[in-house]
């Protein structure tokens, strides 16, 4: 008899890869530009409360620690990939390096990143993500003789605490978009609707839900969209019958599982 207590249907394990970090390659104050961190690994968050001690005579001795902020940080490691013909390392390594050269001193030695979950397959968690600026610690991993892969080593430490982000993950090009949210679930004709999920746009940006038919509220286009990212869908209910409209979302990759909505007078 397997007594193995049973997870909700549709849950699924995650897996160690399933994490992703961003670096703004920008100047601080001009518009973001993201540059995922890649062929990282041995991702490790690190979030740490500051707290104060609140005793009073209530508490007979026992501590009383109240958290007061949450200070924020990472290590993670990334292979070395640098260019035959330049010499340089990827941009987001160049990036890296700057905030850790000589000269690089007060605001010239932070740089801004973000952290989210990335899953393989299926939708991300909204929640699991956060921003913010950061310094930078380097170190080399394999040193050996032996000629193995050179890796190097970061910590990344919060300069004050992250920020709270909605996950910017936008799914994996080529795969069939995917609708996880819908807010609110019920409404009219004409009603402003928001879908979260992934595949409305690629990772250059361009959008991937075209047409009339692009969003669908059971058999009826929607009434107008506009894609806001790779993760965001804005639409306006049609008219129709009260009762079940399931959302569809469909792009040159595919067509979305329907998501409930109900359409209401």
């Amino acid at each position: 008899m397997n007594k193995r207590v049973p997870l909700p249907e549709g849950f699924v394990r995650g897996k160690s890869y399933e994490y992703g970090i961003d670096v703004n390659l920008a100047p601080r104050g001009e518009e973001k530009i993201w540059q995922p961190l890649r062929r990282m690994f041995g991702y490790q968050p690190n979030e740490t409360p500051t707290t104060s001690d609140s005793r009073t005579y209530d508490d007979l001795g026992a501590q009383n620690n109240s958290v007061d902020a949450w200070s924020f940080g990472a290590s993670v490691s990334t292979h070395v990939n640098r260019s035959r013909t330049t010499g340089e390392y990827l941009p987001e390594i160049e990036a890296l390096l700057d905030r850790i050269r000589p000269s690089a001193l007060d605001e010239d030695a932070e740089i801004e990143i973000r952290e989210y979950h990335k899953p393989a397959k299926g939708a991300p968690n909204l929640r699991d993500a956060r921003q913010g600026y950061v310094t930078v610690a380097r170190q080399r991993g394999q040193t050996g003789a032996d000629g193995q892969t050179e890796t190097w080593n970061w910590t990344f430490t919060g300069v004050g605490s992250a920020t709270e982000i909605e996950n910017p993950w936008g799914g994996w090009d080529g795969d069939a978009p995917l609708v996880s949210h819908v807010d609110p679930i019920s409404g009219p004709a004409a009603e402003l609707v928001t879908l979260r999920g992934t595949g409305f746009k690629d990772g250059l940006g361009a959008v991937l839900v075209t047409g009339a038919d692009g969003v669908k509220f059971g058999g009826a286009n929607a009434v107008d969209y506009t894609v806001v990212n790779a993760t965001t869908i804005v639409a306006l209910v049609p008219a129709g019958a009260d009762g079940p409209a399931p959302i569809t979302v469909k792009t040159v990759n595919g067509t979305s599982t329907a998501r409930p909505f109900t359409r209401t007078a």
